[in-house]
């Protein structure tokens, strides 16, 4: 049998585009850049999968799983292009030994990039067997028949994949990849897997308990691990007492290192570890003062226009400013945390010495080959001296792509030279995430008398949402400036026409650790410009959703559709009754890919100052369906952080750093807030797949908004909405 390392050692991902050669070399040097540039190519899969003796198919999914299930969706394709139930694919999560490096799990990227490349591996390796069947049976590949698990010749000669699979493993190669037919994409065929309800492969584990999580994950010999955080950014240990710690039974090691601001205990049960933080006895030195408000008046939008335009510019149709604005609004977006349902967890363990070291690494990662590259970094490891199993992730949405609760575990194992597991608490995870930043918007609109758009005026301050500190150095940071930050850009861009357009921002390095959250800036860039023109809709006393068809940019026949759709389905539904009940909607673009509308219900009790959320319509439109059981999930969690954003989450500041650290100060959506969803999925066979992970949220909070303008005749502006304080 072909060794499946030999196998990899021939196998590889060929960048073409020169910028992608020159951040990939540059990333070599840097590792904390994140993959970003290795994206699939034609024979990018030829290292996901391959036919064990016997015919069992084995699939390594080149996306981390963190509950968009997007690995089942791809086993989907293999299966379409194998004609094997996805049951009968061993569905593997790989480490970086097992695959080439892939682009880090983000962004709705996972199917919009990879059905395609599984498709065409998956293919390969079905004509690698045709070719096989027919040198058996001495006949061309013409004279077969793809008939269920095998091919059929001339007469009554048949051979299963188990038979043509039977002496040795069957692995692609790059050179196998000619020209080949894809089951998947092909427009006449009829999809026997594909656009199939399927049930997850790891569903069992996961309701049983089975260790598929790092949290869950037994090792023998695992010591335990614990690092104290910091009570902000930048803030320095001055002084630390760990006697009292060292000395307590269970306890194995505390480590210290006050030149990189470093504090640990390793001990021999969670347990004696938790007696030992409690123990330690420090002093930090903080490096800035936060408090309420001040991390929001960074971000006021009035005061950056007040020094003249802003720094990037999307759209520049206007000069100045118009006298007679119809709109005018203001309006601010809270920071929040992920509050991800997992805290994360990491295993590390340094085997040999000298030039044999190996570090070996067990952690749930939106990118374990840049936990790889740091890790190796930090050891003065070569790439190939480090294995990084990636295991499933309970949530990520953006918090996990850095190398944070792995370097803890790196550094106490490296010190210790034991086997160490580091579980974050829920204090940690609120206190270290790198948070969506705040963000202010003005917009102005102006249209004629009969609603049409005339000028349209959307400029905001943003944190830093994807160029942060995180993840590239100074130097580099001062380039992206110039660019404007990758996510704040993110359906910045209104999808409605107007003859004037201008759309500008600036963002800012923020006191705070900010990063990647569930669609970046999409999400409050549409609440300020649908609210925006909700307002105008009303002051107009135009219908509000053939107000959005009128200006709608006729380049958009899908967005169209969809807003249509959740009129149409809307109109026969009841409004909910009460003094205080309203119904608004929205619609938003995400990525120029995925289309998406709403219409929300909801009901105002100012007795006990609540906003229910009654229903939520929406229709989303993401190009060819693969699993829309999954693609209902994924809407339907996103109707939920939707409802968060709208109503309930914030992260708030003490002077030291974030105040709310646990649920019980952080509130999140409950079963008691479930609305009534009724969901209308469109899928379109002549549109690849566009991407779901984070689509559904770009226009919930925005049509929640605009339901409690009618509810209540009071345009709130500020998220999350509190009734009396517009």
């Amino acid at each position: 049998m072909i060794s499946r390392r030999s196998f990899l050692k021939t196998t590889g991902v060929a960048t073409a585009a020169g910028v992608a050669v020159a951040y990939i070399a540059l990333r070599d040097q840097l590792p904390l850049l994140p993959s970003i540039y290795k994206r699939p190519e034609g024979t990018s899969g030829a290292g996901w999968m391959h036919m064990e003796p016997g015919g069992r198919c084995v699939f390594y999914t080149p996306r981390a799983e963190m509950g968009q299930h997007a690995a089942l969706a791809l086993s989907q394709i293999v299966a379409e292009e194998l004609d094997i139930p996805v049951a009968e694919i061993e569905l593997r999560m790989p480490s970086t030994l097992d695959i080439p490096e892939v682009n880090m799990s983000s962004g709705s990227l996972s199917l919009q990039l990879y059905t395609q490349p599984v498709a065409r591996a998956a293919a390969v390796l079905r004509e690698l067997l045709a070719k096989i069947a027919a040198r058996q049976m001495g006949v061309s590949t013409d004279q077969l028949v793809h008939e269920g698990q095998g091919f059929r010749g001339p007469g009554r000669d048949y051979r299963s994949y188990r038979e043509l699979a039977s002496g040795q493993a069957l692995f692609m190669a790059e050179q196998d990849f000619g020209d080949v037919a894809t089951y998947t994409f092909h427009p006449d065929r009829a999809h026997r897997h594909v656009g199939q309800p399927t049930r997850p492969q790891s569903l069992l584990e996961i309701v049983t308990g089975k260790p598929i999580f790092t949290a869950d994950l037994v090792l023998p010999g695992t010591v335990y691990g614990s690092v104290l955080r910091p009570p902000g950014m930048g803030a320095r240990l001055q002084r630390a007492d760990t006697a009292a710690a060292g000395k307590l039974p269970g306890v194995l090691q505390v480590v210290l290192d006050l030149a990189n601001n470093f504090l640990g205990v390793v001990a021999e049960t969670p347990a004696a570890l938790a007696k030992a933080m409690a123990a330690l006895d420090v002093e930090w030195t903080l490096v800035h003062e936060l408090g309420e408000g001040k991390i929001t008046a960074l971000v006021d939008v009035d005061t950056a226009l007040s020094r003249g335009s802003l720094r990037t510019r999307l759209r520049d149709d206007i000069i100045g400013s118009e006298p007679d604005w119809d709109v005018d609004l203001r309006f601010d977006v809270q920071m929040q945390s992920h509050a991800q349902m997992e805290p994360r967890a990491a295993i590390a363990e340094v085997e040999g010495t000298g030039g044999e070291r190996r570090l070996r690494i067990w952690t749930g990662s939106q990118d374990p080959y840049v936990i790889q590259r740091q890790a190796a970094r930090q050891l003065g490891l070569a790439l190939d001296q480090v294995i990084v199993q990636n295991m499933h992730l309970g949530g990520a949405f953006g918090g996990r792509e850095h190398y944070d609760v792995e370097r803890d575990a790196v550094t106490l194992a490296e010190a210790t030279g034991r086997r160490v597991k580091v579980q974050w608490s829920r204090e940690d995870e609120f206190k270290v995430a790198r948070n969506r930043p705040p963000s202010s918007h003005r917009v102005r609109l102006r249209a004629d008398a009969n609603g049409k758009l005339l000028s349209f005026w959307h400029a905001f301050v943003t944190g830093r949402h994807f160029y942060t500190r995180a993840r590239f150095p100074a130097w580099m940071l001062a380039y992206y400036n110039r660019k404007g930050d990758a996510g704040a850009l993110n359906s910045a861009v209104s999808p409605y026409r107007s003859p004037l357009h201008r759309v500008e921002f600036t963002d800012i390095d923020l006191p705070v650790e900010t990063g990647s959250w569930r669609s970046l800036a999409a999400a409050p860039n549409i609440f300020a410009s649908d609210c925006a023109m909700d307002e105008l809709a009303l002051l107009r006393n135009l219908d509000p959703v053939q107000f959005r068809l009128d200006n709608l940019d006729p380049a958009l026949p899908r967005l169209a559709a969809c807003l249509t759709r959740v009129r149409d389905i809307a109109t026969v539904l009841p409004v909910p009754t009460g003094e205080h009940a309203g119904r608004g909607y929205a619609c938003g673009v995400y990525k120029d890919k995925s289309y998406l509308a709403a219409c929300v219900d909801v009901s105002v009790d100012y007795g006990k100052s609540e906003i229910r959320v009654e229903r939520v319509i929406c229709c989303q439109d993401v190009g060819m369906a693969i699993n829309p059981d999954q693609l209902r999930a994924q809407l339907e969690g996103n109707i939920y952080w939707g409802i968060g954003m709208a109503l309930l989450e914030e992260v708030r500041f003490t002077r030291q750093g974030i105040a709310n650290l646990n649920f019980d100060s952080y509130p999140i959506p409950r079963i008691q807030s479930s609305p009534e969803i009724v969901l209308d999925i469109q899928s379109d066979r002549s549109h690849p797949p566009s991407g779901s992970g984070e689509t559904g949220i770009i226009v919930i909070p925005a049509a929640i908004a605009n339901a409690v303008r009618r509810a209540t005749g009071v345009r709130y502006t500020w998220l999350p909405i509190r009734l009396g304080l517009a």
